[in-house]
């Protein structure tokens, strides 16, 4: 009984993982894309014209998820996107973020 209880808790934990990163993703792709592109690296017209970085560079990836939230959070032009999500959600979005690296 222990161990079924163990795996139900193992297999909820996996399935929520999972949906956390298909919601990032959809979060990225609807907030995010338009300026720093569906690869991060900000190639894109919006990207160009408000010089975003790109964000696979190793001097953000090699940052912890906790200081890129509170530095995306403190970028006047991420207010309108960040303003909406979650604490929860917006870790899962720097996270994304951080899966776009190398």
């Amino acid at each position: 009984m222990r161990l079924a209880s163990l795996a139900l808790v193992a297999l909820f934990a996996l399935a929520s993982a999972g949906t956390a990163g298909a919601d990032a993703a959809a979060s990225w792709k609807s907030k995010c894309q338009s300026c720093h592109g569906a690869d991060g690296k900000s190639d894109t017209p919006m990207g160009k014209g408000m010089k975003a970085p790109d964000l696979t560079a190793p001097a953000i990836q090699e940052q912890d998820t906790a200081a890129l939230v509170a530095a995306s959070v403190a970028i006047k032009q991420h207010a309108a996107s960040f303003g909406s999500l979650s604490d929860a959600e917006k870790t899962a979005l720097i996270e994304h973020v951080k899966s776009l690296g190398p």
